[in-house]
């Protein structure tokens, strides 16, 4: 089974083996070599072509991020490619904030809905599919 692929959504704790507040090192022997690295201001960006993760200075992932066909599920029900209608009907009010959906009573999981780029449509959050899926420490 690929590591990068398949696995449980646990809000801010997990997504599939990967944990919030692993060492770099660790998360890096897990999947091997196939991976870029993006520095920035205040932290680094370990890419791979289904999971990022967020890198501290001390070296600890704070954030990881599902996307491009990560088939792994919140609970067994959502996945890249559902709505907000499912989330809420199983999980309870979403928020949005600052280009991100929270779900009001799950604290460390978010969700980024893919910008639909037919202009015939008109855009509906509620129906746009997920495009990524957030696991952040609170």
């Amino acid at each position: 089974m690929d590591l990068l692929k398949y696995g449980d959504i646990v809000p801010a704790k997990s997504i599939g083996c990967f944990e919030i507040g692993s060492n770099r090192n660790k998360i890096v022997s897990l999947f091997g070599g196939n991976y870029e690295t993006e520095a920035r201001t205040n932290c680094s960006v370990i890419q791979t072509e289904n999971l990022w993760f967020w890198i501290d200075h001390t070296d600890l992932v704070f954030q990881i991020r599902a996307f491009n066909g990560f088939c792994g599920t919140l609970g067994g029900k959502i996945g890249i490619g559902n709505t907000l209608v499912d989330v809420e009907n199983h999980f309870g009010k979403c928020n949005y904030e600052k280009y991100i959906y929270l779900i009001s009573n799950i604290p460390g999981i978010c969700f980024e809905l893919k910008d639909t780029e037919d202009y015939d449509e008109e855009w509906n959050e509620m129906s746009a599919p997920i495009e990524s899926i957030y696991v952040f420490g609170t």
